[in-house]
């Protein structure tokens, strides 16, 4: 997907692994970047799966977010798995605690974390 999308990413579309975000600020643009997209993927003999495709969307969860114009939000789901994430008894359960909680850190302010540990 990296060679394939290669001039695109970033600038057109959002790509990780085989999901591809098309962003646009317009309808005319969105179109325009869209053919780009579907073009290059028939180019390097790739297809799409037309019930996993979501068009016109304002905003679209994505890798435990939430992009819209507005910006990356953290999903909400995310948010309360983090807060009601059971307290961590050994260092196996504190380790897989903190490494969920570390990929949401920026979103969520202090005192809104959870107890992770015990003493």
């Amino acid at each position: 997907m990296k060679r394939c999308m290669s001039g695109l990413n970033l600038t057109e579309a959002l790509v990780y692994m085989d999901d591809i975000i098309v962003f646009a600020k317009s309808l005319e643009e969105m179109k325009d970047r869209l053919v780009k997209v579907l073009d290059r993927l028939a180019e390097f003999g790739l297809k799409i799966s037309p019930d996993k495709c979501q068009f016109g969307c304002r905003s679209v969860k994505y890798l435990g977010h939430i992009i819209s114009e507005k910006g990356v939000e953290t999903d909400p789901d995310k948010l309360e798995a983090l807060k009601s994430w059971p307290r961590a008894t050994n260092v196996r359960d504190l380790r897989s605690s903190l490494g969920f909680a570390g990929l949401y850190r920026r979103f969520v302010s202090g005192d809104r974390l959870p107890t992770l540990y015990t003493d």
